[in-house]
């Protein structure tokens, strides 16, 4: 074939199309990159734990979906009532942790998800933890890897596990208590106090001397006492007659 008999408008066109897939794939790649670093961003800890087991691709489909499920979940105050409930049984799996480590520990996941469930964390797509991830990402990972750990460990190896499952369970069961306390939505939106009211600036500069009436009156001067007695003046002459004058 003889590309000289092709009419140069399809050069034209044939060049332009390259120009327009190579901009589409640039555009693409870039996109994917500043979702990457976004969700990155966001998840922090649970983005890595979540990418160690599926491809990069699923983390963030699954990450994304976390997301817009969050958006839709209105979060409600505790109860008074019920937040007391719930931290006394967090005491109480705490004491028990001596006798039972193990049981403690799960216990204490178990507690995480009735209190992510109270305020209103729903579990209709994926789990509680996962939309639980999108508000306090380190946390959830940080319980999710040791329960893991505890999972697999024997001997003294699960009671260090158990250990590290509990603590890391019982910061976040803390922090959901804690936001979930009757009035803390409400203190979220209101708005921020007022600037205390500045003290009115006196018209008389910082550094400007005292007024007259605070500073210290000079002593009195007496009257008709001529030069002011110093140590270098001279004393005052008299009017009586000198001494070494001759009369006439």
């Amino acid at each position: 074939m003889d590309l000289t008999m092709i009419d140069p408008i399809w050069w034209v066109v044939l060049v332009v199309l390259v120009v327009l897939l190579v901009g589409l794939l640039v555009w693409s790649g870039r996109r994917k990159a500043h979702r990457t670093e976004r969700l990155k961003g966001q998840f922090k800890s649970e983005y890595d734990r979540t990418a160690s087991s599926a491809s990069k691709k699923k983390t963030e489909e699954d990450l994304e979906r976390r997301t817009a499920h969050r958006s839709k979940v209105d979060l409600a105050d505790l109860d008074e009532s019920d937040a007391e409930s719930l931290q006394h049984h967090l005491d109480e799996l705490l004491r028990s942790f001596v006798d039972g480590p193990q049981g403690a520990a799960r216990g204490m996941t178990q507690l995480v998800e009735r209190v992510a469930a109270a305020r209103g964390y729903d579990a209709t797509e994926g789990s509680v933890l996962d939309l639980v991830s999108v508000d306090h990402p380190e946390q959830v990972a940080a319980m999710r890897r040791s329960e893991a750990e505890m999972q697999k460990a024997k001997g003294a190896d699960l009671t260090e596990a158990s250990r590290r499952t509990s603590l890391d369970a019982r910061v976040l069961a803390e922090r959901l208590l804690a936001e979930g306390r009757s009035g803390h939505l409400k203190e979220d939106v209101t708005e921020p106090p007022p600037p205390a009211a500045r003290r009115p600036q006196s018209d008389t500069p910082t550094d400007a001397p005292p007024p007259p009436s605070a500073q210290e009156e000079p002593p009195a001067t007496e009257p008709n006492r001529g030069t002011d007695a110093s140590p270098t003046s001279e004393p005052p002459t008299t009017d009586g007659p000198q001494t070494g004058t001759t009369t006439g």
